[in-house]
């Protein structure tokens, strides 16, 4: 159902709600990893790898290079 200011009604136990509380689920977790980044150091070259490798969900590859502080929007 949407209404005329342009919102949806999403009602529970649907795809729709179990795929947004997936999305906030993955976007908590992208939140708290970003969060452990921050508080790395440029010496911290291996775990800021691990890090972002668990953030994008693949490996990186020896070429890459993160200075923190990272910044998600």
């Amino acid at each position: 159902m949407t209404n005329n200011d342009r919102t949806k009604i999403v009602h529970r136990r649907t795809p729709e709600s179990a795929a947004m509380v997936a999305m906030v689920a993955n976007v908590k977790r992208a939140m708290a990893i970003t969060a452990k980044l921050n508080r790395l150091t440029y010496d911290d070259t291996e775990e800021i790898c691990a890090l972002f490798s668990e953030l994008i969900g693949k490996q990186v590859d020896q070429s890459f290079s993160l200075i923190p502080p990272f910044y998600q929007r």
